[in-house]
Order: structure tokens, then sequence, then C-alpha cells
């Protein structure tokens, strides 16, 4: 009985948690150190006294209730059950435990024994962490108008930025038209092809603002299936405009390759890169020649190339000329690269860029292939 008695006064002590012993009438009849501790008694002011001390309102009120159900009926409402609930210390001050009530059943002894473990700091922890995710919240939705606001700044600066290669267009034939009109007889003819070309350039800048809007969105393309060297051949019509400053010349695929992409999308990627090419160079003597080439490059890939013997992109700007604002001339706004980039990738294909062997630039378009190579 002395060793029993000696390992039982050395498990109490040793306990991190506490441990209360009451009797079948709810009174305490031993505690460990950790329960002093824990609650601010001492051990002469505990023992003998009913365990509800121990807790605050409602639940001292309830447990002589919840104890005497237990004995004359045998309902477990706390017995075996592990929960969290309030406890309070000798000063009334009240903190979260978590508590585990089993009964004792023996020769010796009949009672129950509590399990009390101190939950302060865990609270602490999780209400810090539940303030965080709040916190966290608020910021992603913070984050969220933020990026609505910049969604629209980049819709403005796109269209801005799109909008002008129709104008310029029609500013261009505006004045042709004015020239012309000094002999309207003998230009009549003429007259009216550049006021359609007019016409078409106004209709392709509402094109523009409209698949711009889809792409800021995130709608997706409005796809058809698009001969790839009738693209180029439009293209090439579409920048015209000055055959002294610019020329284009096109190397076509024989096989005359379809893929499936929104006309108008792609259309603004190719001129943006030949502008590109046209504007790095505008300052020079010579006339710009910008190079068209198309390729079958397997059953399922066409490869579209824009190759020009410019400038060139500088190198500390090679890696980073899709990145919205990156742009190597004063005037420009750097968008016109990562609004390309963003077409070619909802059509599921890919635009790079290299520097050529013996200067110049290429940038090469990679499109999904549509009809018997899809």
């Amino acid at each position: 009985m002395q060793q029993l008695a000696a390992r039982y006064t050395a498990l109490m002590d040793a306990a991190i948690d506490a441990i209360v012993l009451i009797d079948r009438k709810g009174l305490i009849v031993d505690a460990n150190p950790a329960t002093l501790r824990l609650f601010g008694y001492a051990k002469t002011d505990l023992i003998g006294r009913n365990v509800s001390c121990l807790m605050p309102e409602p639940y001292r009120a309830e447990h002589d209730g919840y104890l005497g159900r237990y004995m004359n009926e045998g309902q477990p409402r706390i017995i075996g059950i592990g929960r969290e609930v309030l406890a309070q210390r000798c000063d009334g001050s009240v903190f979260p435990i978590d508590l585990a009530v089993g009964e004792i059943r023996s020769e010796h002894a009949s009672g129950f024994v509590g399990f009390i473990r101190d939950l302060t700091t865990r609270k602490a922890i999780e209400a810090k962490l539940a303030a965080r995710e709040k916190e966290l919240v608020q910021q992603r939705e913070r984050i969220a108008e933020v990026g609505q606001l910049g969604m629209l700044a980049e819709l403005a600066s796109g269209i801005s930025h799109e909008i002008n290669q129709p104008l310029a267009a029609i500013s261009t034939y505006a004045q042709a038209c004015r020239r012309l009109a000094a002999d309207p007889v003998a230009n009549a003819d003429v007259i009216v092809q550049t006021l359609e070309k007019i016409n078409q350039q106004a209709e392709r800048a509402g094109k523009v603002v409209h698949s711009m809007r889809r792409l800021v969105r995130h709608q997706g393309v409005e796809s058809h299936t698009l001969a790839i060297n009738g693209l180029l051949a439009e293209v090439e019509s579409l920048l015209a405009l000055d055959p002294h400053k610019l020329k284009i010349t096109c190397d076509l695929d024989a096989s005359d390759p379809c893929v499936q992409g929104d006309e108008t999308q792609l259309q603004q990627v190719l001129v943006n890169l030949v502008r590109n090419a046209y504007e790095a160079s505008v300052a020079a003597p010579y006339t710009v020649q910008v190079e068209l080439r198309s390729r079958v490059l397997s059953r399922d890939w066409v490869e579209v190339a824009v190759l020009d013997r410019g400038d060139g992109v500088p190198e500390h700007l090679i890696g980073q000329v899709f990145s919205p604002f990156v742009t190597g001339r004063k005037d420009g706004l750097g968008l016109g690269l990562s609004i390309s980039k963003s077409i070619v990738d909802a059509h599921g294909g890919d635009l790079s860029c290299r520097a050529r062997e013996g200067g110049g630039t290429c940038f090469t378009m990679l499109l999904p292939r549509a009809g018997e190579g899809a």
C-alpha cells in the first residue's frame, strides 16, 4: 500500500495537466500541484469544497444537476466525454480549458477524476490566427479592388495604344483625299477607294475596342478558321501607308495553313510587331524592311515570324519585353508587346523574341493548326 501511495503521489506531482479527484457528491478529495498553480488555490482551501467552485456561471449552477442525473439515471452528460469549457480561478478570472472526466469504481474508492488542460495560450494563438486570416481576406479584397482598377487602367491604356494605329491610317488617308480633291474629277476613282479604306480603318478601330474589352475581361477569343497567308497579306495591306519608309515582304508557306483564332486580335499582334520594327528604326535614312514569314512546323503547329534588320531590342530588355510598361522608346507605353503576348496566350499559342545574327529582331508566334492538322 505504501508503494502504491508513493506512486500515486509521484504521478500526481509529475503531471503537467491539472488533476482533480471528487467523490460522488461532487466534493474535492484531492488535487495535484498543477491544479493549485492553475487555479491559484492552496490545497487546504480546495479539499472538501464542491468542484463547482472551479467553474463560472452558468456551469456552476448546472453542475450538481449533471452529476445527480448521472448518479440516478446514468446519463453521461460529461462523463467520458472531453470538451472545451470555461473555468474560474481563485481571483475570479475566467479562462478556457479542455476538460475530460472519468469515473472511478473500485473496492477502495468511488468517485470521479477530472483532467484539466489550460487552453489560454492555444486560444490566444487561434484568435491571432483568426485575426490574421481576417486581415488577409481584407487584403485580398483590397488587392482585388486594386486589380479591378488596374484592369480598367490596362483596358484604357491598351485601347488608347491599339486605337492609335487605325486612327493614324485614317489620318493618312484623309490627307491623301485632301490632296486628291484638288482635281476631284480626274481622281474620282482613287478618292472613292481611299474613302473605302478610311471606312475599313474605322470599322477596324471598333473591332479593336471590342476585342480589347474581351481580352481584359478574360472572355476568351471569338474563334474562326483563318488562312494564315491571307491574314499576313491583310496586315501587309493595312500597313502599306508609305512604301518609301516601310517595305514589307512576305515569305509564305505554299500549303497556306489555317489556324483557329480571332482575326482582329491576331491582326493586332502582327500590326504591333511590324510597327514596333518600323518605329524602332523610323529615324533611319533608309527604308525599313520587315519580312512576314509563315511555316508549318508540324501537324499541330503553325509558325508566323516577323523579322527585321533594325536596331533590335536592347539586350537588357530581351528577357522582359512582354512585361507591361517595359519599353525601349522614350514615347512608348510599353503595352503593345504585353497585349500581344496576352492575345497569343489566349489562343493557346506562344510569342517569343530573339536577336538576329547580323542585327535586328525576330518575333515568333506559334499557333495551333486548324483543319487536318488539328
